[in-house]
C-alpha cells in the first residue's frame, strides 16, 4: 500500500513540473531553438511562401479530398524539416 502511495505521489509531483514547466517564455524559445537545431529543422520564414503555394495550388488540383492533402502537406513540410 506504501509503494503506491509513493507513486502516486511521485506522479502528481512530475504532473506540477511539467505543468510549470516552459511558463518563463525565455525557456520556451531556448529550448524550441535547442529541439530544432538538434532535429536539424528550421522555422518557417516568408519566403518559403514562394515555392509552397504553387506546389499546394498543384496538389490541391490533383486531388479534391482535404484529409489526402493535408497529409501531402504535413510529409512535404516535414521533408523540408519545418
Amino acid at each position: 500500500m506504501h509503494y503506491c502511495f509513493l507513486c502516486l505521489f511521485y506522479f502528481t509531483q512530475r504532473v506540477k513540473l511539467i505543468s510549470i514547466y516552459g511558463q518563463r517564455d525565455k525557456t520556451r524559445t531556448e529550448h524550441l531553438g535547442m529541439v530544432l537545431k538538434y532535429l536539424k529543422f528550421r522555422r518557417w520564414q516568408p519566403l518559403d511562401e514562394i515555392w509552397l503555394s504553387p506546389w499546394l495550388l498543384n496538389k490541391g488540383m490533383e486531388h479534391d479530398n482535404e484529409p489526402i492533402l493535408l497529409r501531402q502537406v504535413c510529409l512535404k513540410l516535414g521533408q523540408e524539416k519545418f
